[in-house]
């Protein structure tokens, strides 16, 4: 067998040795369970999990690849490990490469559940995941947080093939500094993105506003598609513990519209557009947590898109005031997270609550608070400053 056929079996070989002998296993009496060559297939839900070192391993066994196409479709789930040693799961500089390349999977139609985990990927190519024509959901987590990898690079069309089923993408911990422009376009299916842990500095370097943004892998787009957008039904846009700075009202495209929770919670948002919500009409949750917010711009929820909100955490910032109707917009607000600034009593006021009428919940200071329903007996908003151990209550 050549190099170049023992690459693109990899792992293929040792998906077809396990589904192969799969109906074996159950006829054997050991419950359907099947362990071989790393590799254990559960025939009860049709799920496989490997261990290997890379996913460019290979077993040298020509003998197997008649069984490949048999085997293609037995598998629903698949999950797969990259670890150097025995007992060591934890991915590390030393970590051999992965290399993927396009059709890296070959032809799986019926499977529906791909993750790849601690992998070392520095390039999602072309038509990466082409083959996996029913394919639901993809994790693809590199686990890289703790140390320094090369960034990944994504190709456009990384995600051509399965673009019209896919429902849910995991693309955190990989070192990923950004996408290219339209790599989400076509995905009419999708409904939740996670991109939690990378090296995103704008939320615009996913690709999805008008512009490219400012991340330092963004590849060159010769031919850019300006009607492109972003997937229409995105629901759940997870960005947690990037390098973001700040959010404009056009970062996310017409992913906006259908957004219901956005998770910006552990980057470095100092900034916020006095419009940045406008285009998120449907939003119910946002996670602005532990960043760098200092204050919040009047008109931040003054758009009648924000009147969806239902809970809104900005725990841990540097917020000393809240101005006046800054919660104007939120009547539907019922979770309110202030705990972990630097709020002071003299700079803020009743008016600076107004309008929650329908708030359930408040966290302040590291206190949890029930509120009473505020049309029988008022709003009574509590918040605790722990340094001056003050008290300050506000009917609204």
């Amino acid at each position: 067998m050549t190099t170049a056929a023992a690459l693109k079996l990899s792992l293929l070989c040792l998906m077809a040795a396990a589904a192969a002998a799969a109906a074996a296993a159950a006829a054997s009496g050991d419950g359907g369970t099947l362990r071989r060559r790393g590799c254990v297939f559960h025939e009860s839900d049709k799920s496989l999990e490997c261990r290997l070192r890379t996913l460019n391993d290979n077993d040298d066994a020509e003998e197997e690849e008649g069984s490949l196409r048999a085997a293609a479709g037995s598998a629903n789930s698949i999950r797969i490990f990259c670890s150097e040693g025995d007992a060591d799961l934890s991915p590390s500089p030393s970590m051999s490469e992965s290399v993927l390349r396009p059709s890296h999977f070959g032809s799986l139609p019926f499977l529906e559940e791909l993750r790849v985990e601690g992998c070392r990927v520095s390039r999602l190519p072309r038509r990466a995941f082409a083959g996996l024509s029913g394919l639901r959901r993809l994790s693809l987590s590199g686990r890289t947080s703790g140390w320094s990898p090369a960034a990944m690079e994504v190709e456009r069309g990384a995600l051509d093939g399965v673009r019209g089923t896919l429902e849910e993408l995991d693309l955190s911990d990989n070192s990923l500094w950004a996408l290219p422009r339209g790599a989400l376009c076509g995905m009419r299916s999708l409904r939740t993105a996670n991109f939690s842990r990378n090296h995103l500095t704008e939320a615009a370097d996913l690709g999805l506003g008008l512009g490219l943004g400012l991340g330092l892998a963004a590849p060159a787009d010769p031919d850019p598609d300006p009607d492109c957008g972003g997937p229409p039904g995105l629901s759940v846009l997870d960005l947690s513990s990037n390098s973001i700075s700040g959010l404009r009202s056009g970062d996310l495209g017409r992913a906006s519209a259908s957004l219901r929770r956005l998770l910006l919670r552990g980057n470095r948002l100092s900034v916020l557009g006095d419009d940045a919500l406008a285009p998120m009409s449907s939003l119910r949750e946002l996670d602005l947590s532990d960043n760098r917010l200092s204050a919040l711009p009047t008109s931040l929820f003054s758009s009648s898109s924000s009147s969806r909100l239902r809970r809104l955490h900005l725990q841990n910032n540097s917020l000393s005031l809240l101005p006046a109707g800054v919660f104007d917009g939120l009547p539907e607000l019922a979770s309110l997270n202030l705990s972990g600034n630097s709020l002071s009593s003299h700079l803020i006021s009743g008016d600076s609550f107004r309008g929650l009428d329908a708030l359930q919940v408040g966290n302040c200071q590291k206190k949890k608070f029930v509120l009473p329903p505020p049309k029988k007996i008022g709003l009574c908003l509590v918040l605790t400053f722990i340094c001056a151990k003050l008290f300050a209550c506000f009917s609204v």
